[in-house]
């Protein structure tokens, strides 16, 4: 039994070589240093990605030759590229930063594989270090990173169109903050508005810009309160959004800690079922 297992082992290692060959196509950053292609994506039959040839972060376009992968062409002079690529009712789209004499703007660019141009430019302020997109109902929503908060924007296809929706930031345990079945698009909010109560909600977006809190906590500092509240989306199963909450609070220095696995409903009715009080028991619940 054993020889027969070795022999398989050595005809499979002999076959290895025939499966997954990498060939060379194209050397963006000559030398030493890595072009760090990220972003990949397909449009119009060819391989779309962000690369950096050492100079300038760039949009590149391939269709598995050397003379056919090149970059995009876009004015980069003061501009630089933020790496999120998506592609929407045929084009594709991508955000660039552009600091200008009014104010540093996130520019929202559009692209057939030829031509491309500007369909939004959103104000900011401070520095934006991240920048996801993604497509739900028709409409682009952009994650825009400043220092450590993260805003939600929506682009509705139409020039000049993109809206201000919500401050959201990631749930806590390190884990995605949002989650998308069919209409509904679910998210962590976190306020930091005021210095009274550290709050920490769960929300949904159902197509409009205004978001509906389902659920909300919060430490009230007010009351001689600390802490922290962290909130772990899981999935949605059922119409049912699963979660796992952590909150730590500290009442005239005695702690009390409430991690638990949790469900809620379009409506906002919550359950407990579940308290994971152990590190162990949190990891479990990773989906």
């Amino acid at each position: 039994m054993k020889k027969q297992y070795f022999t398989l082992l050595q005809l499979l290692s002999c076959l290895l070589p025939l499966f997954g060959q990498q060939t060379l196509v194209k050397d963006i950053f000559t030398g030493l240093g890595s072009s760090n292609p990220q972003n990949l994506v397909s449009y119009q039959n060819k391989i779309w990605f962000t690369a950096s040839d050492g100079a300038t972060q760039r949009i590149y376009s391939s269709d598995g030759t050397t003379a056919a992968t090149q970059p995009l062409s876009i004015p980069m002079t003061g501009r630089s590229l933020m790496k999120s690529l998506i592609v929407h009712q045929n084009l594709l789209y991508f955000g660039v930063l552009h600091p200008a004499a009014t104010g540093n703007q996130l520019e929202l660019w559009q692209s057939n594989g030829i031509t491309s141009r500007v369909v939004d430019t959103i104000h900011y302020s401070g520095n934006l270090i991240h920048l996801e997109m993604f497509v739900k109902n028709a409409k682009i929503y952009l994650h825009a990173t400043y220092n450590n908060e993260k805003r939600l924007y929506v682009h509705t296809g139409v020039h000049g169109s993109s809206q201000f929706v919500t401050t959201l930031e990631n749930g806590g345990l390190g884990a995605k903050s949002e989650v998308i079945s069919g209409t509904n698009f679910h998210f962590v909010l976190t306020n930091r508005a005021t210095t009274q109560f550290k709050e920490a909600s769960i929300a949904i977006q159902e197509g409009s810009t205004a978001a509906k809190i389902l659920w909300s906590d919060n430490i009230d500092l007010r009351k001689n309160e600390s802490g922290t509240i962290q909130i772990r989306i899981l999935n949605i199963l059922n119409d049912e959004l699963y979660y796992v909450l952590d909150k730590q609070k500290m009442v005239n220095s005695v702690l009390t800690k409430d991690i638990a696995l949790y469900k809620i409903t379009k409506t906002g009715v919550q359950t407990k079922l579940l308290a994971l009080n152990q590190a162990a028991d949190i990891a479990k619940t990773s989906v």
